[in-house]
């Protein structure tokens, strides 16, 4: 959708969805859930921090959803799905400049509980907002993060200030195996 749009024509190749894929899908969220789940497991033994601090990342979240309800409104699918990988992109970003890893070393623990819950919130928000775009994917993420359901219910209202704090999460599976490198001909 975020390649050719709904309103218009566009030329399709499969080395260009393959490409897409990858970043987007396999190095963006798969990346990002990846990430996440690993290092709540890892330094709060899968539990979401109570953390309500207000980050960056949160920030950005409530952009993104202001962005994304904008676009939808106007059916542009395009713009909503532009919306959500901008969030995406934050996310990966923010664990690049706040280094949960670097905290957890250094005892900077308060730090360490804002940054993860911070992410934690954000996974939140994007399977909300991804589930009309990848509702099987989201549904894993949102199992991953400890919630019932899935996540195209009415959870509108909650992305405001997502409720995963104490919410046990779980490793996902691979959301987006990388494609296979096609066999190079003589």
């Amino acid at each position: 959708l975020r390649e050719i749009g709904m309103e218009n024509d566009g030329n399709f190749t499969w080395d260009r969805f393959d490409e897409r894929y990858t970043s987007d899908l396999a190095d963006g969220l798969g990346n990002l859930v990846s990430r996440t789940l690993a290092m709540l497991a890892k330094y709060r033994e899968g539990i979401v921090p109570g953390s309500a601090a207000v980050t960056p990342l949160d920030t950005a979240g409530t952009a993104a959803l202001a962005a994304y309800r904008e676009a939808m409104d106007r059916f542009d699918v395009r713009g909503g799905a532009d919306a959500v990988w901008a969030l995406v992109t934050e996310a990966n970003q923010y664990i690049v400049r706040t280094a949960p890893w670097v905290l957890a070393k250094a005892g900077q623990e308060a730090e360490l509980d804002m940054a993860l819950a911070s992410l934690a919130r954000c996974l939140y928000r994007l399977t909300v907002l991804a589930a009309p775009f990848l509702p099987d994917k989201c549904a894993s993420i949102y199992e991953s993060l400890g919630r019932s359901g899935r996540p195209e219910g009415p959870l509108w209202d909650s992305l405001a200030a997502p409720p995963v704090a104490g919410d046990r999460t779980s490793r996902a599976p691979v959301l987006f195996p990388k494609p296979e490198p096609a066999p190079k001909t003589l």
